[in-house]
């Protein structure tokens, strides 16, 4: 399995890129994450990655510096470097280097990441294929072929035994098995023990038919030849194997393919294995899984899911009215059985939670970064534990919130006070809201709740008092009180000052002394 690692100093850049990617299905795993090159260049001597994803402009260590000192150490180690329009100087230079490939990352698109990591997959792998004819290594792992074949390799069907090649053309069909240690263990870190066990168990408990097997990521891969006719029967032992296990403590998933008879469709079927084994999300553990759907049926633009309301009902402290829509979002979630789907929405709800999360001013890190809120997602993988654990942790974040502003200070009291001392300036929702780190709405919402005032009728009211001082206790002219307190426009002013008195600014001067 193909090593890699990612170094750039923005935290939901590398994020994006862990969640995007299905690693495993195209024979990668990630060893690891560094914020910036004197970080990644001492990740890369403990992990020795094949695949170096970076960024170029970063503190400290640049991007370009850290390429240079790991190919001193190795020149064969494959780079795709991240970067901006206004970083292209640097790009050009890396590329000089001989970096694989470059992406910007206004465009990071999950389709364009994978491409680009199976095309460097392929490339090493046929490198290894013909470093091994060169020095003369004639004999291949089967396993091995079968582990490039399911990632998409087009040498592998040539490669094949011929003996196998003449049992698989009755008829194969692929899977994807992954097994946990009851529901509430998954030994998925430990993948050699994974595979081993359900090598071992497989043999045992379908000697029916015979079946390749071999590691595929943190799951197994298999091909079972069989003949058309033999799929329900196929389907039947697969389900006893899964009881079997079951009877052990152990609980077995497996995603399957159509039966198929030609090689070269191979990879394909793969592919559906692979994706009937992560909609285990929708139909749950210990079961046999079958996709009927083509490969590109999985987009993300098939359905607009309202994910920006969770955001305006979040910032407007709407807890239930939040709850519900997440609920909802979910349910279509569940009836549509995308895992694709699932994935970007999740995302998307990732984002928005750090973005709130964001805004608050001096918000405990202990509900978000020190338990590690990304973590804990990675963790998930059924459809209703993952709605659950949204609504909790978006509930637990208003909360948070809510709790914040009333321990700490009273925000509306702080605002107050700041138009008093800067009442001369031009003063917006807008910069009132960055001051206090909280969404322009919601500081509205609890201003008006607390004083019964609209907070731009507050900063009025306040502009108005100090102009109406002004003209009592000096000589100066209308025009100059104006610009004191915030108001470039004098005839502006006269008509909030008219609107605010009910009278003008000469009638108010002419009665002052009276």
């Amino acid at each position: 399995m193909l090593k890699v690692m990612i170094v750039d100093d923005e935290r939901i850049i590398r994020y994006g890129i862990v969640s995007m990617v299905h690693w495993e299905k195209l024979g990668l795993k990630l060893v690891g994450e560094a914020s910036e090159g004197r970080e990644g260049y001492e990740l890369f001597l403990k992990k020795r990655p094949n695949i170096v994803i970076t960024d170029l402009k970063m503190p400290g260590l640049n991007g370009l510096e850290m390429i240079r000192k790991i190919k001193e150490l190795d020149d064969n180690i494959k780079f795709i470097i991240l970067s901006g329009y206004e970083d292209f100087s640097y790009a050009k230079e890396a590329i000089h280097l001989g970096v694989s490939e470059y992406l910007l990352k206004s465009d990071l698109m999950p389709e364009d990441i994978e491409q680009i990591l199976f095309k460097i997959v392929q490339e090493i792998k046929e490198y290894d294929i013909r470093s091994s004819a060169d020095t003369g290594e004639s004999e291949v792992d089967l396993s091995g072929l079968l582990e490039g074949w399911c990632q998409g390799s087009c040498v592998i069907p040539e490669a094949l035994p011929e003996e196998v090649k003449r049992e698989l053309s009755v008829g194969f069909c692929c899977l994807c098995i992954g097994i946990r240690k009851k529901l509430e263990e998954s030994i998925k870190n430990d993948i050699g023990m994974q595979h081993g066990e359900i090598k071992r168990r497989m043999k045992q408990y379908m000697p029916d038919y015979k079946t390749y097997l071999f590691r595929w990521g943190s799951q197994t891969g298999a091909m079972v030849v069989c003949k058309a006719e033999e799929e329900a029967e196929v389907n039947n032992s697969l389900k006893n194997y899964i009881l079997e296990m079951e009877k052990l403590g152990y609980v077995v998933t497996i995603g399957r393919s159509p039966h198929q008879t030609q090689l070269e469709k191979a990879y394909e079927m793969f592919q559906k294995a692979f994706i009937s084994y992560e909609e285990r999300a929708f139909y749950g553990y210990g079961k046999v899984i079958k996709v009927t759907r083509k490969i590109s049926d999985y987009s993300r633009d098939k359905y607009q899911y309202p994910v920006s309301t969770i955001e305006k009902l979040a910032e407007y402290d709407k807890k239930e009215e939040m709850s519900e829509m997440i609920e909802e979002i979910f349910d279509t979630l569940q009836q549509r059985k995308n895992s694709e789907e699932l994935k970007f929405v999740s995302m998307d709800l990732l984002l928005i939670l750090n973005k709130i999360a964001a805004k608050v001013k001096n918000l405990d890190e202990t509900f978000l970064w020190k338990k590690d809120i990304y973590e804990q997602y990675s963790r998930l993988e059924l459809v209703d534990d993952i709605k659950n654990w949204f609504i909790e942790k978006f509930t637990e974040l208003l909360q948070c919130r809510r709790e914040l502003v009333e321990r700490t200070v009273d925000v509306v009291e702080y605002i107050e006070n700041y138009i008093k001392k800067n009442y001369e300036k031009k003063l917006t929702l807008q910069e009132l809201s960055e001051e206090v780190h909280l969404n322009k709405n919601y500081l509205s919402q609890m201003f008006k709740k607390k004083t019964g005032k609209n907070i731009g009728n507050y900063i009025t009211e306040v502009k108005i008092e100090y102009a109406k001082e002004l003209m009592d206790n000096t000589t100066l002219k209308v025009n100059t009180i104006a610009e004191k307190v915030g108001y470039d426009d004098e005839r502006y002013f006269y008509k909030v000052f008219k609107a605010y008195t009910g009278i003008t600014t000469t009638e108010y001067m002419k009665n002052r002394h009276r």
